[in-house]
């Protein structure tokens, strides 16, 4: 039960959950905020798919009996996504965190998005999906490029 709770808290860091967010402010009419919240998903998962890519690290759940033996363009792909480092779904939180953090100025709101965050952060440690070392370079990559987003509109 507190795993697929956890499952449920690392969903958070989803780039689908990331761009339901962002379409929902455009409903809603904040064109800005969905803007910058399209930007910093489209530039976090660039740069942190290309780290994975020539940076290859095993996640610690990896096991070679269980690798995919698929025609070679998706098995690129799926070996990409497959690398541990680094933590896109931290990055995608980090930076949510930036870019809405910025928008909702009030403190309880801050502060409830920097906990749900650390509760992404530490959910991807508790899966064994990422290392400690993993999701921290995924929180700086998030919080570089949201703020980046932030100054350039």
């Amino acid at each position: 039960m507190i795993k697929k709770f956890v499952r449920h808290i690392s969903s958070l860091g989803t780039i689908f959950f990331s761009l339901v967010l962002a379409l929902f402010t455009y409903l809603n009419g904040q064109e800005q905020l969905s803007i910058k919240l399209f930007l910093m998903i489209l530039i976090t998962t660039a740069i942190g798919l290309s780290i994975k890519f020539f940076y290859k690290k095993h996640r610690p759940d990896f096991d070679p009996k269980k690798r995919f033996d698929q025609i070679w363009p998706i098995n690129k792909v799926v070996q990409v996504d497959e690398e541990s480092f680094p933590s896109l779904h931290a990055a995608r939180s980090a930076g949510l965190l930036v870019v809405l953090g910025s928008y909702f100025t009030g403190f309880y709101v801050q502060f409830f998005l920097a906990i749900l965050t650390f509760a992404v952060c530490i959910s991807r440690v508790y899966l064994k999906r990422h290392y400690i070392e993993d999701v921290a370079a995924g929180v700086i990559l998030g919080l570089l490029v949201g703020f980046g987003v932030l100054f350039l509109i």
